[in-house]
């Protein structure tokens, strides 16, 4: 499948062996800088991989109406890069969260009017009134137009199809439909954003 691997949490050790072995090569500063440079540089340009194989988990499919009364396929979003963000007008960590999707959107929104792919947000609520749910969309302010809810709660068959126990929970998916990653969230999120949408 295709996997997320952040260079950001082993970098301080990266950083602390690199150096280790500038001083068992005693190296002149200059080459001690270059060889350090040089070694940053391919990590991080690794740090972000997408590895595919014949177990490529793909991504559940599923059709459903959005609030707006339109259908949604996640199949027809191919080619595109999608978060599957799960929430609830309830859910307060959802509702903080909201705030991060938007700003991410909007970001790479504006990215995806360069681009033959765009980034698209399909949220699912596990909201069980309407009324509650409409109004949580309006009031932070989600103008995109991929709204999903069932209002069967915990009970949805999103929740067993999608495998997950909590929200916020979100799925990011590629755009040959398979999922790139789970459960990312601010700057990894915005990172790995960042890279598929080059």
């Amino acid at each position: 499948m295709s996997v997320y691997v952040p260079l950001v949490p082993i970098l301080p050790a990266l950083i602390k062996e690199v150096g280790g072995l500038m001083r068992k090569l005693h190296f002149c500063s200059v080459y001690k800088i270059a060889l350090i440079v040089l070694v940053l540089i391919g990590l991080a340009s690794f740090s972000w991989k997408s590895v595919t194989n014949v177990n490529a988990e793909k991504a559940p499919i599923f059709t459903a109406i959005t609030a707006s009364g339109d259908t949604v396929s996640i199949e027809k979003l191919r080619g595109n890069l999608v978060l599957v963000d799960f929430w609830a007008s309830w859910n307060q960590p959802s509702r903080k969260n909201n705030q991060v999707t938007l700003k991410l959107y909007e970001k790479y929104r504006a990215v995806s009017l360069r681009k033959k792919r765009k980034f698209i947000v399909v949220q699912i609520s596990l909201d069980t009134r309407p009324n509650l749910w409409r109004t949580a969309i309006s009031k932070d302010n989600l103008y995109w137009k991929t709204h999903i809810c069932d209002f069967k709660g915990w009970n949805s068959p999103y929740v067993s199809q999608f495998k997950f126990k909590r929200i916020p929970t979100n799925i990011l998916i590629d755009t040959s439909g398979n999922v790139i990653t789970r459960d990312i969230w601010g700057s990894q999120l915005d990172s790995a954003l960042s890279v598929w949408m080059q």
